[in-house]
């Protein structure tokens, strides 16, 4: 039997970490091109970060060797780094935001008062057809037709024509705030899971319970429990024990100091059983168009 690497077992544990992302990117119209640009940003920030925190100056060649990342993508990246402009320079829409971007802002594609028109999906001149071999950058037209209507942001009418319904899919759920929570949240619970990892010494832990509640009426009074009490627990120990003045007394060179983390997390859902697929034929909306 081969003998797993720790490189493998660290590959196969990001693996893991990335396929809750993976679907947050896709329900969120995120292009793969987009999450390329984000992690390239993030791990040049890193290793900047690094160096710095060693006394050194920024080595573009230092941060191409522990990354792989070219020294013009990675002078690139710094410099929109330092004029804080994110990563918006180097990232590119996917094909149906491309394609929705465009049918609600070309006047070819919107009616007198601005809005998207209601286009036949196939045929000549400003069809749903045309405006996908524009902007969708080679992608066959029944497939983007059928990505928009999972994502909620087209419907299909009179079997031959296509409805714009809203330019952003229906599956976000989320707003701005909800998304800040979550990857404050999220990035200090992935960072202390490495910070294990790399410090054995540090304590970690994660106790957690998992089930179905028998009864509706048991939610509410479980869900209420588990919240007070673990806002009880935080705050108590918050006045206990941080903020309290007790620093004051210690050193920069004390090792007892430590920085801690206390998280409490809740989560219910539905039990939703998995559903077959619709045994039903695909229809062929390019063969409707001809009759």
């Amino acid at each position: 039997m081969r003998r797993i690497s720790v490189r493998d077992s660290a590959k196969n544990a990001l693996s893991k970490v990335l396929t809750p992302i993976a679907k947050h990117v896709l329900q969120s119209g995120i292009s793969a091109r987009e999450v390329q640009t984000m992690w390239r940003f993030a791990i040049v920030r890193e290793a900047a970060t690094r160096q710095q925190a060693n006394n050194a100056r920024i080595n573009v060649a230092g941060i191409a060797a522990a990354t792989g990342i070219s020294r013009l993508n990675i002078s690139r990246i710094l410099k929109l780094l330092k004029e804080k402009s994110g990563n918006t320079e180097l990232s590119r829409p996917h094909s149906a935001n491309r394609v929705l971007a465009v049918w609600q802002s070309n006047p070819a594609y919107t009616n007198k008062f601005g809005r998207p028109k209601e286009l036949n999906i196939f045929g000549l001149g400003r069809s749903f057809e045309s405006l996908v071999i524009k902007n969708a950058g080679g992608l066959p037209v029944r497939a983007v037709l059928d990505e928009l209507v999972r994502l909620g942001s087209v419907e299909i009418i009179k079997s031959k024509k296509v409805r714009l319904i809203s330019a952003i899919p229906r599956s976000r759920g989320h707003n701005t705030d909800e998304f800040n929570e979550l990857s404050d949240r999220l990035s200090l619970l992935v960072d202390s899971m490495f910070q294990k990892i790399r410090s054995p010494e540090a304590e970690f832990s994660i106790s957690a319970i998992e089930g179905q509640l028998g009864a509706k009426t048991a939610l509410p009074a479980f869900r209420r429990q588990v919240l007070s009490g673990g806002e009880d627990l935080l705050t108590n120990l918050r006045e206990s024990f941080l903020g309290s003045g007790q620093d004051d007394q210690l050193t920069e060179l004390d090792l007892a100091r430590r920085h801690v983390r206390v998280a409490v997390i809740y989560h219910d859902f539905p039990c939703i059983e998995k559903q077959k697929l619709s045994e039903g034929k695909r229809k062929n909306f390019r063969r409707a168009a001809r009759q």
